[in-house]
């Protein structure tokens, strides 16, 4: 009779046990996703509120632009936009496909159109040193 009051006692433990592991491994992923929604908020925002990243997008987006060409420091900018992007994403702070729906757009404009190639050039082609760029583009498969 102790015996089977001691299996049990152990299954109801087991059971226990593993529930607490389930309630605690929900918590952390609805705590990872708050963080990596706060973090997109904060990227977004900064990129919607920085006047010179704007500058590069507009002319990126524009089919006649207006303006003159965004100056380097403007290009470098954007560009350190996203090599932070991929930073985060290199980390798993940030999922790739949320920064292709909110961002990716942009980064292929550069990448894929004749205005955006000739921003570039003006980094002599070789935007190699942006690492974790080179590791957004391809999460987000973004080919030159």
């Amino acid at each position: 009779m102790e015996s089977v009051i001691q299996t049990w006692a152990n299954v109801a433990m087991s059971i226990f046990a593993l529930i607490a592991l389930i309630v605690a491994y929900v918590e952390y992923k609805s705590h990872n996703k708050t963080d990596e929604h706060k973090l997109f908020s904060q990227l977004n925002r900064r990129y919607q509120e920085n006047n010179d990243i704007q500058y590069v997008v507009k002319y990126l987006r524009d089919k006649e632009p207006s303006g003159q060409e965004p100056s380097l420091y403007q290009l470098e900018l954007f560009l350190r936009f996203f090599e932070e992007l991929g930073m985060y994403m290199s980390t798993n702070s940030l999922d790739a496909g949320n920064a292709d729906v909110f961002f990716g757009f942009y980064l292929r404009q550069l990448y894929r159109t004749h205005r955006g190639k000739e921003l570039l050039a003006r980094l002599n082609g070789d935007d190699s040193q942006l690492e974790y760029l080179n590791t957004l583009k391809r999460k987000i498969h973004i080919e030159q």
